[in-house]
């Protein structure tokens, strides 16, 4: 019975199935904004998370844990991937990694979204030349535009901005 637990929740979450992306968007929102939200103005003011490993876990403790949640997914999404020795396999990995960003677009959660663009931009995973050859890379590409710092995160302020402007006021 352990067992069967076991692989039910481990199956609500394989990336390998198309129609987990959505459960895997809306629990990367639910931890993302969890996180975010327990962030206090004092860590952000203290500018904690810039001092020794110690020191920021005690001055910003909440900022460190959103930045170690980062790193975390990024290097799940590519470990995923480079886990898996199978072209398909891995082309249909990326592919539901793609799916998810899209999701967590749609969701307003850049925080995660960034996490997957991140992972997925691993140098490991763009010289798998054999794996992305065979995939349509366009809304990889408007989503990696988009979280690009170009010219201070243009694309994305702009998005922002349009999404929220029923919530944001201009200032003159």
């Amino acid at each position: 019975e352990r067992r069967m637990k076991s692989k039910t929740v481990k199956g609500c979450f394989d990336i390998k199935e198309s129609k987990n992306c959505e459960n895997i968007a809306t629990l990367i929102k639910y931890v993302d904004q969890t996180l975010f939200c327990n962030i206090k103005p004092h860590e952000l003011l203290s500018l904690g998370w810039t001092a020794g490993t110690e020191e920021r876990y005690i001055k910003s403790k909440n900022i460190c844990l959103l930045t170690d949640r980062f790193n975390k997914i990024k290097y799940w999404v590519a470990d995923t991937i480079l886990a898996e020795p199978q072209v398909q396999a891995r082309m249909v990995i990326i592919k539901n990694f793609i799916k998810v960003a899209s999701i967590l677009r749609e969701k307003r959660c850049y925080n995660g979204l960034q996490e997957i663009i991140t992972g997925l931009s691993n140098s490991a995973i763009q010289r798998l030349k054999k794996t992305w050859k065979s995939i349509s890379t366009d809304t990889y590409n408007e989503l990696l535009a988009l979280m690009k710092p170009l010219n201070n995160y243009q694309l994305y302020r702009k998005e922002l901005k349009n999404k929220f402007a029923l919530f944001v006021k201009e200032r003159k």
